[in-house]
């Protein structure tokens, strides 16, 4: 993942033994510190994701209506996800509407839209599994007089099934162009590896 480097500053000339001897067992030294610190991060970041699963369990068994129950798994799914904005969507027929946002304007809420109005959630409700997308101000899947202005830059877009129907689209959306890689919470470019399959209810 990276090297040390040592040189002289004054003239060209060689290590000595012990000079060299030094190099590689500060190398190694580094090296084994550098791989404990992304094992504890590994270990943490499973923590997290073990109590986030047990946290929506605990909301999925409570007795909440089911706008309430929506709203908290948003709120957990959105956490775990690395998200820096989340929509829900409501599948209505040939009509989308929002009815929950996260650090997005609420002025969103409540509009029914006609389906290819959100292309991308369409697909998501037509595929029925998710659909990622890295670039929403690039690619073609999406309606950029709504992703632009709302800044919406990349989507995570998850279908909710209940009883074999998608009722609704949990849109975990970034601030900034995502990469396909498997991520850590520290690193919110990317999509976690865990969500690639629907949420079924």
């Amino acid at each position: 993942m990276g090297c040390l480097l040592f040189y002289h500053r004054e003239a060209a000339h060689g290590f000595m033994d012990h000079q060299v001897e030094f190099g590689r067992r500060l190398g190694t030294a580094v090296s084994l510190a550098l791989e404990n610190a992304r094992l504890l991060e590994a270990g943490r970041e499973s923590t997290r994701r073990a109590e986030t699963l047990n946290a929506i369990n605990e909301i999925i068994r409570s007795a909440m209506t089911p706008d309430e129950l929506l709203e908290r798994l948003v709120g957990e799914v959105s956490w775990v996800a690395g998200a820096d904005k989340s929509l829900l969507i409501d599948v209505q027929g040939d009509e989308y509407v929002i009815t929950q946002v996260r650090n997005v304007r609420d002025d969103l809420v409540g509009h029914p839209r006609p389906a290819d109005y959100f292309p991308a959630f369409e697909r998501a409700v037509h595929e029925g599994r998710p659909v990622l997308i890295s670039d929403t101000w690039a690619d073609q899947r999406t309606n950029k007089e709504f992703v632009v202005p709302f800044e919406l830059r990349a989507f995570q877009l998850l279908p909710l099934i209940v009883s074999g129907s998608v009722v609704a689209v949990l849109a975990l959306a970034y601030d900034e162009p995502a990469s396909s890689t498997p991520p850590t919470r520290t690193s919110r470019r990317v999509y976690p590896r865990r969500c690639r399959s629907p949420w079924a209810m």
